[in-house]
């Protein structure tokens, strides 16, 4: 498996961490014991750490107290460690984390994750980069084992963001003979433009409806085409195929389409194909990255959820938008800029991460190096 085939010199170099004096944490454990003994709470703080966005304080309860008991005092915790914003997770119900807004975030860079082990040894198929956890660990996943990933979100800049930081991700480590794309943008507002001409592109991008139709339907149809491939050679997805074929004549395809929901208001039609595309398209190397916003049960529908298994909301308008996406609420409490919930489909469980920063000047130095140097990259 390749490592990184573009020059990560493409990038801004990764920020100085911030950091949170041991002081200053021992001063908010303090504040955060005086809290408990206030509401008349037994309960002490095992632990605390800082990562790049949040702290963590790790709580034991005393036996019998109800964890709920003390989650409904959020706002006074966060009042009384001058915090914007604070969210427990319950770990047991003798044990919670207490998530608090650091004074001051890092900026997590794209660089800094696509230089760790973590995405430059990476075996995944199409390695993409979510970017870090709570404790400030690179979070790595493979878009092919999603097998498509549903991104929900309050605000079209920080979807458009959190996007492009993972069609990056995928160039990084693809070149266009092993992976091509297509970028479909409904509402027509031209948030894949500076990815045009490159040459992982298998067709012009998209900005409008009917061009959004006749690429979802010639999709289905290339979907069907590599069915009857994989029939002949007598194998059942495309990693076998391309064992027994070789690299290269089966390459995968991403479609990514930003702002979906507005083809479904036209009918059923473009659902349906989505949905087919979902369906089908993984067993033969085909995987989408689709983005909404809003969030309602028409843009999300159950069928969606059925195929997208993995999910990531970010900050959201509502509790309800929150449970649509992800399962449970949280997403309305977020930060913006990247923070997010993520609902592995394969684990089956949500994780707070959040995502790398992508500069409109970073999506610019890259996408001018691949259309410089075209098919050969």
């Amino acid at each position: 498996m390749r490592k990184t085939v573009l020059p990560l010199s493409l990038l801004d170099p990764p920020a100085v961490p911030n950091g949170i004096p041991a002081v200053d944490l021992d001063d908010a454990c303090q504040r955060i014991a005086q809290v408990f003994s206030e509401l008349g709470i037994p309960a002490q703080v095992l632990s605390a750490t800082a990562g790049p966005v949040l702290a963590l304080y790790t709580l034991e309860l005393a036996e019998g107290v109800d964890p709920v008991k003390v989650t409904i005092h959020a706002r006074d915790f966060a009042k009384a460690l001058s915090a914007m914003t604070c969210r427990f997770i319950i770990k047991d119900p003798c044990h919670l984390v207490l998530e608090v807004a650091n004074p001051k975030r890092d900026r997590i860079g794209l660089a800094g994750i696509l230089s760790t082990e973590a995405f430059q040894e990476s075996q995944a198929e199409l390695p993409i980069t979510l970017g870090q956890d709570v404790s400030g660990n690179p979070v790595v996943s493979d878009l092919g084992l999603m097998p498509h990933l549903l991104i929900g979100a309050g605000s079209g800049d920080e979807a458009v963001g959190f996007v492009h930081a993972v069609l990056l991700s995928l160039l990084f480590r693809q070149v266009p003979g092993d992976m091509r794309l297509l970028l479909l943008d409904a509402q027509g507002q031209q948030v894949f433009a500076p990815f045009q001409g490159i040459p992982h592109l298998m067709a012009p991008v998209v900005t409008d409806a009917k061009g959004c139709f006749i690429l979802l339907e010639g999709l289905n149809q290339e979907i069907a085409r590599r069915l009857t491939l994989l029939g002949e050679v007598g194998v059942s997805d495309g990693v076998a195929y391309r064992q027994k074929v070789g690299e290269g004549v089966l390459p995968r395809i991403v479609m990514a389409i930003h702002g979906y929901a507005g083809l479904f208001s036209q009918g059923r039609a473009a659902e349906y194909l989505m949905a087919r595309i979902a369906m089908r398209g993984h067993q033969v190397g085909v995987h989408l990255i689709a983005v909404t916003r809003p969030v309602s049960f028409d843009s999300v529908p159950d069928l969606f959820k059925l195929h997208f298994p993995s999910r990531v909301a970010l900050k959201a308008a509502c509790m309800a938008d929150s449970r649509r996406l992800v399962g449970q609420d949280g997403a309305e409490a977020l930060l913006g800029d990247g923070d997010m919930l993520y609902f592995d489909g394969q684990l089956g469980v949500v994780r707070r991460i959040h995502g790398a920063v992508t500069s409109d000047a970073e999506v610019g130095r890259v996408t001018e190096y691949l259309r410089a140097q075209g098919a050969g990259v």
